[in-house]
């Protein structure tokens, strides 16, 4: 069977021209944090050392130290002392869209192994990351946002394909392993993964009709390569802090503006989900440039429609046309993409009670998921006969709503400046 690889080169196009423009034209700093990211990798380039740690915010010399260092030391290899600031920039920056492209064909991936040979489930699925202003916005300027979303969305991606091609190997643990180790050194939210990867070995294994206690065996091999990987980073955290994840350091130092000291309220939890959803989909610059409501209430449609579609493919209501079919929707999969997404934005939310910070590009790091669930979602509310069509026409709205949206609030600030 062909494999339909449009919807792979519409979203790469897009994802890439609008990300080499904003690459190019963007002045420094004006991406969330992006010197204090810099600095963190030109330190290891000239010092070829992390830089240093401590509860004392005096002696911090750098904001992001706190972050595990796969990113910075791929960008340490990119920066050249001898070079000018703009080939430096241009780099790195580069880099993080390169990153941003790996999500895109993960994504693809990710179709494919849901639907076999849809030309409506390859089309949505990648728009739904690629057509997205604020993560191609955030894929252009250098920031461990790109390597965190590639790197989980390689570990959700080899997950679900394990039980999707009942794959149960200790190879294939191996290599699981070794793509969390990677998630776990690029940012220390990606815990997330680690309950949906065991529960992926475990259906693999089950699926297979193999014994039960290979499952245990592959398990072990998941872990001990996940930790040949990370487990430096975490072990050095824990003996010199006490916390292998840093984050009450973070908390207590350069994060003591965002704590939070008092108990959540309603009116806290509501203005946490809707600033998730406004920067999740538009927020420019350092947070200074934003959409308007209508603006985010057609976003929400987005969400809120698809949600509905999900739903269905969860409790199986009427679910055997089309794409659907038994032989032609891998529901085991796409019940661990979804886990996988439901596990990020439930992580983001429970750490919303210790600090205030809503960062709906924190969420990247589950952009596969998401776009999975979403665009399956899109798929399952529309007649069989139509999906292809409708599929074209999503992502023709899509793709002018985000070249709106570019327009109205980036270009102004940066592009015709």
């Amino acid at each position: 069977m062909r494999r339909p690889i449009f919807g792979l080169i519409i979203s790469s196009v897009v994802f890439f021209t609008f990300g080499l423009c904003a690459l190019l034209s963007t002045p420094f700093g004006s991406f969330p944090d992006e010197q204090s990211h810099l600095e963190y990798a030109r330190h290891i380039r000239v010092n070829h050392q992390l830089p240093g740690l401590s509860f004392d915010i005096k002696e911090i010399a750098i904001p992001e130290a706190f972050q595990p260092p796969l990113y910075y030391s791929c960008a340490a290899l990119l920066y050249s002392p001898n070079a000018s600031e703009k080939g430096i920039l241009f780099r790195i920056r580069f880099f993080s869209l390169l990153l941003g492209l790996g999500v895109i064909f993960l994504t693809w991936k990710s179709s494919l192994l849901l639907f076999p040979g849809s030309t409506a489930a390859a089309i949505v699925i990648p728009v739904m990351a690629a057509m997205n202003p604020q993560f191609i916005f955030s894929h252009s300027g250098i920031s461990n946002i790109s390597m965190t979303g590639f790197t989980c969305s390689l570990t959700a991606f080899l997950a679900v394909r394990m039980p999707s091609k009942v794959c149960c190997s200790v190879p294939q643990c191996l290599l699981l392993g070794v793509a969390f180790g990677l998630a776990l050194l690029s940012r220390t939210i990606t815990v997330f993964l680690f309950p949906v990867c065991v529960a992926a070995i475990y259906l693999a294994v089950s699926k297979g009709g193999y014994p039960r206690r290979l499952a245990f065996r592959n398990i072990v091999a998941f872990i001990v390569a996940a930790g040949s990987i990370a487990g430096w980073w975490y072990l050095r955290n824990w003996i010199y802090f006490g916390d292998p994840f840093l984050w009450n350091l973070h908390q207590t130092t350069m994060g003591t503006i965002w704590a939070r000291g008092e108990t959540m309220s309603g009116v806290d939890w509501i203005t946490s989900f809707a600033f998730l959803h406004a920067t999740f989909w538009v927020y420019f610059g350092r947070s200074e440039f934003h959409a308007g409501i209508w603006e985010y209430a057609v976003y929400l449609l987005v969400v809120v429609v698809p949600l509905r579609g999900a739903f269905e493919i969860v409790v199986n209501r009427a679910g055997g046309d089309g794409e659907f079919g038994k032989e032609l929707f891998n529901r085991n999969g796409f019940l661990l993409f979804f886990s996988f997404a439901l596990f990020a934005i439930a992580e983001i939310l429970v750490l919303q009670t210790r600090i205030n910070s809503p960062q709906g590009r924190y969420l990247f790091m589950a952009m596969t998921p998401i776009s999975v669930v979403l665009g399956s979602g899109i798929i399952r509310i529309l007649p069989a006969q139509y999906r292809r069509a409708g599929a074209v026409l999503f992502s023709g709205f899509m793709l002018l709503f985000c070249l709106y949206l570019f327009a109205r609030y980036w270009a102004p600030h940066y592009l015709w400046n």
